[in-house]
């Protein structure tokens, strides 16, 4: 939930690629940097590039808010209420 949280709160963000869906969250790569696991040049540069490019802090800043929207406790009760069919 850290992820979802940095993104809710207008954090760009980096992670790695790692097992638990960081790639499915960051949508890969369109909404928060994912780097390789186990690759701290690729850390690295994947925050040199935030700290230096504010087009791409804007961008990840604007869809990391909408991605994060998606899992408010709201909109996730609504989801599970529609697979199990108890509401459209």
């Amino acid at each position: 939930m850290v992820l979802v949280e940095a993104m809710a709160a207008g954090t760009p963000v980096v992670t790695t690629d790692c097992p638990g869906g960081p790639r499915w969250i960051c949508e890969d790569g369109r909404a928060g940097l994912v780097v390789p696991v186990g690759d701290p040049s690729a850390l690295a540069e994947a925050i040199r590039l935030l700290m230096c490019d504010s087009d791409l802090r804007r961008k990840l800043r604007e869809a990391g808010l909408a991605r994060a929207r998606e899992f408010h406790p709201r909109a996730i009760a609504q989801r599970y209420l529609e697979v199990v069919g108890l509401q459209r």
